[in-house]
C-alpha cells in the first residue's frame, strides 16, 4: 500500500505532516492478517548482500527426501532474525540481528518495524529467539559483548520494555532456538561445541549434557511441530546452509530429513501451540465379518490443560462401533450404532491416545473413509479440530479402509520346487482368524520341500479350509564311493550315476584337492590329486535345481625313493645302470656322479635327457671297479623338493 498518495495534496507543518503519517501508518500496522496456526513451519532466508528477508513456509516431503518453501514473501522489506510465533495475535516477530530493530509480520508478507525495544543491550548481534508459549516475551540471546544474557522483550508493552537475565554458562554461541510446546523448555544448537543445549527461560541455566555432533556446522533455524518433534535447518556433514535436520530430544542426535533451498542466513519459528488429532486404522485393510481398530492419537500443544473435549466419529453404513480399547481417564464413552462419541477429555500438553474397535458387517467390501472431529477446544486453537491422515502430506485429510470379500475357496495348491528350498504359504489376515492343522494361530507358515499344510480360515460369518502340498523334483545324483586313498602323482577316475524326472540336466565337477577335472561337465572325469580334499559333482535341471554329491580323497604323499647301491659294467651280471625311482611318482631333476677323490664324473638333467641315470661309463669308458657318491634332486608332483645322496660301488 502507497501511504504517501494520501498527503500529495495537503500541506502541512513538519511535525503535523509526521504526526498523522505515523497514525495512518499504525492504522495499517493494526491492519495486519494474521496467520492461521496448523502447526506450519515458517523460514526467513536473508541472502548474502541483501538489506531485507524473504519469508516462506517449509513443506517437508519425507517420503521423497526434500523440503520445498512456498513463498509468502520474496522480499518483506526489512530483515527479519530470532523470529518467533506468537499465539496471542497469530503474527510473528523477530529482531534486526545488526540493529536491534523489532519487527512484527502478517499473512501477507510485509513487515512492520517497531523500534528498538526499551532497554535491550544493543552491543550485541541477535541470532536467535522465540516467543514463549503464553505469547507475551520475544525470548531472544545475542552474540558478542552482551552476549551471555537471555533478554526478554515484553510484547504486551508498548515500549517493547526489557529484561536481562544472565546465563549459567556465558560460553555458548547459538544463532537459534525454539520454546517445545510441551515443556516450555528452550531448545538450542551452540556452535562453541557443535552440540545440542537447553536453556530454562525462568532460571537462565543452561544444560550441555548432549554429545557433540561434529556433522553440524549451524543451525540458523529451530521448530518444534504440534507433535514436541524437534527440527532445524542449516548445514549437515558440509558448510552449505540447505539441509532439514531432525533433532532426537533424547540423545541430542541429528538426522537429515531433507534438503531445501541454499541460503547464507536463515531463521525459523512454527506455530506449534495448537491441538492436532491424526487416525489410523489398524490393520486399513480387512475381509467383511471382521473388526478394525481406529487409533486416534490427540497432541496438545496449545500450552496449557484443555478440559471437557468432546471427540466424536461416525463409521460409513455397513459398519458399527463395538466397543473402546483405551479412552483418557475419566472420559464418559457413548457408543450407538455408527456413532460414537467421547466426551468430558481433560488434556494435558502431550500426547494422549484413544483407541477405538469397529465392525464390518457381512457383504461390505470396498473402500471407505471417514473422519473423527474433536470440539469444545478452546478459541485460541479454533474451537474444533478434524483429524489427520498422518500417512499422507495433506492436512486434515480423511482415514481410508479398506474391506475385501471373503475369498473364494480353491482346491489344493501344489507348488513345485527344489527339494530343501521353502516356500512361504498362507494369506494375509485381513482381520480373521487362521489356525493350522497343528492348531498354530498364525496366517502364514514356511514349508520346506517336500511337505504340506492345512490352513482353516474363520470369521464371525464364514470357516473355510485351504491346503497346500509342496513337492520337488526328485533330482538324485550320486558319486561311489563317499572316500578314496590314492597315492600322490597318480591318476583318479571317477563317475556318477543320476536320476532325474522330466526336463534335460547337465553336469559339473568342481575339485578342492589342488587338481583341475579332465572334463567338467561329463558323466566321468579323470584328475590326479595333489592333497586331500573333497571332489564335488553338480547336477542342474531346467528349472534351477541343484544336487549335489562329493567324494573325500585322501592323498598318500609316500615320498620314499628306490635306486641301486651296485651296478656291474658287465651287462650280463647284475644292475647294469643307476636309477633312480619313487614309491609315488617322482621327477629326478639332476643327477651327478663322484669317483673317491670327489672328482666330478658323471653328470645330467631332466632338461635335455628322457631319462637321468648312469650307466657306468666314463667317457665311453667302463668305469673303475669301486666306490663312488652320487647326488641328485627329486621333485614331487605336489612341488615338493628334495636333495638326496647316497653310495655306489661299481663291479664286473
Amino acid at each position: 500500500m502507497n501511504v504517501y498518495l494520501l498527503f500529495k495534496p495537503i500541506i502541512l507543518e513538519r511535525n503535523l505532516f509526521f504526526s498523522f503519517f505515523i497514525l495512518v501508518w499504525n492504522h495499517v500496522a493494526l491492519a495486519q492478517t494474521p496467520f492461521v496456526c496448523q502447526g506450519q513451519y515458517y523460514l526467513s532466508l536473508t541472502r548474502q548482500g541483501d538489506n531485507y528477508s524473504g519469508l516462506y513456509e517449509v513443506k517437508v516431503n519425507s517420503q521423497a527426501g526434500n523440503v520445498t518453501l512456498d513463498t509468502i514473501s520474496s522480499n518483506i522489506g526489512m530483515v527479519l532474525n530470532a523470529m518467533g510465533y506468537r499465539v496471542t495475535d497469530q503474527l510473528i516477530y523477530g529482531l534486526d540481528p545488526l540493529r536491534g530493530r523489532l519487527r512484527k509480520i502478517g499473512k501477507e508478507g510485509q513487515a512492520i518495524d517497531l523500534g528498538i525495544p526499551f532497554g535491550l543491550p544493543l552491543n550485541a548481534l541477535y541470532y536467535a529467539g522465540d516467543i514463549e508459549p503464553e505469547g507475551r516475551y520475544l525470548i531472544v540471546v545475542g552474540i558478542g559483548a552482551a552476549g551471555g544474557n537471555l533478554v526478554k522483550i515484553d510484547l504486551s508493552d508498548p515500549n517493547f520494555s526489557c529484561t536481562v537475565l544472565p546465563l549459567s554458562d556465558k560460553n555458548i554461541r547459538i544463532v537459534d532456538m525454539a520454546f517445545d510446546p510441551f515443556t516450555a523448555l528452550l531448545w538450542a544448537h551452540d556452535i562453541a561445541t557443535s552440540s545440542i543445549v537447553t536453556i530454562d527461560a525462568v532460571t537462565g541455566v543452561v544444560n550441555k549434557n548432549f554429545p557433540p555432533q561434529p556433522q553440524i556446522d549451524q543451525l540458523g533455524a529451530l521448530f518444534f511441530d504440534v507433535q514436541g518433534n524437534l527440527y532445524g535447518y542449516g548445514s549437515f556433514q558440509t558448510l552449505t546452509q540447505d539441509k532439514f535436520v531432525r533433532i532426537n530430544k533424547q540423545t541430542g542426535e541429528i538426522s537429515l530429513v531433507g534438503k531445501g533451498p541454499e541460503s547464507t542466513g536463515q531463521d525459523g519459528c512454527s506455530c506449534p501451540y495448537t491441538i492436532e488429532i491424526q487416525k489410523t486404522a489398524v490393520p486399513d485393510t480387512i475381509f467383511s465379518c471382521t473388526t478394525l481398530d481406529f487409533h486416534f492419537d490427540i497432541y496438545n500443544g496449545s500450552g496449557s490443560v484443555v478440559r471437557q473435549a468432546i471427540l466424536q466419529d461416525t463409521l460409513p453404513e455397513g459398519f458399527l462401533w463395538q466397543e473402546v480399547l483405551y479412552a483418557p481417564q475419566n472420559s464418559r464413552i457413548e457408543v450407538s450404532g455408527r456413532l460414537l462419541t467421547i466426551s468430558d477429555i481433560d488434556m494435558a500438553p502431550g500426547k494422549d491416545s484413544i483407541i477405538a474397535r469397529a465392525y464390518a458387517s457381512k457383504g461390505n467390501k470396498g473402500r471407505f473413509e471417514n473422519q473423527a472431529s474433536l470440539s469444545n477446544l478452546p478459541p485460541s486453537v479454533g474451537r474444533s479440530v478434524l483429524s489427520d491422515n498422518p500417512l499422507t502430506e495433506a492436512l486434515s485429510d480423511k482415514t481410508p479402509f479398506w474391506v475385501l470379500p471373503l475369498p473364494g475357496t480353491f482346491e489344493e495348491e501344489r507348488i513345485s520346487l527344489c527339494k530343501g528350498d521353502s516356500v512361504r504359504v498362507g494369506m494375509d489376515s485381513f482381520g480373521a482368524q487362521f489356525f493350522w492343522e497343528d492348531k498354530t494361530p498364525s496366517s502364514r507358515r514356511w514349508l520346506v520341500a517336500p511337505d504340506s499344510a492345512m490352513l482353516t480360515l474363520i470369521t464371525a460369518c464364514d470357516t473355510m479350509t485351504f491346503s497346500w502340498l509342496v513337492g520337488d523334483d526328485a533330482l538324485k545324483i550320486d558319486v561311489e564311493p563317499d572316500t578314496l586313498d590314492i597315492f600322490l602323482g597318480n591318476d583318479l577316475n571317477l563317475s556318477v550315476a543320476f536320476f532325474e524326472a522330466g526336463s534335460p540336466v547337465t553336469f559339473q565337477w568342481i575339485s578342492t584337492n589342488n587338481a583341475s577335472p579332465s572334463c567338467q561337465d561329463c558323466l566321468e572325469t579323470s584328475l590326479i590329486p595333489l592333497q586331500d580334499g573333497y571332489t564335488y559333482i553338480y547336477m542342474y535341471n531346467g528349472d534351477g535345481c541343484i544336487v549335489i554329491d562329493s567324494v573325500y580323497i585322501r592323498v598318500k604323499k609316500d615320498r620314499r625313493l628306490v635306486y641301486p647301491n651296485i651296478i656291474s659294467t658287465d651287462s650280463g651280471t647284475g644292475n647294469a645302470e643307476f636309477t633312480i625311482q619313487g614309491v609315488a611318482k617322482v621327477r629326478i631333476e639332476w643327477l651327478k656322479i663322484y669317483d673317491r677323490w670327489g672328482n666330478l664324473v658323471h653328470e645330467c638333467d631332466a632338461m635335455s635327457n628322457a631319462k637321468v641315470s648312469w650307466n657306468g661309463l666314463i667317457k665311453q669308458r667302463n668305469a673303475e671297479q669301486g666306490v663312488y657318491t652320487w647326488l641328485a634332486l627329486a621333485e614331487f608332483p605336489d612341488g615338493y623338493q628334495e636333495i638326496v645322496s647316497g653310495a655306489l660301488t661299481i663291479i664286473r
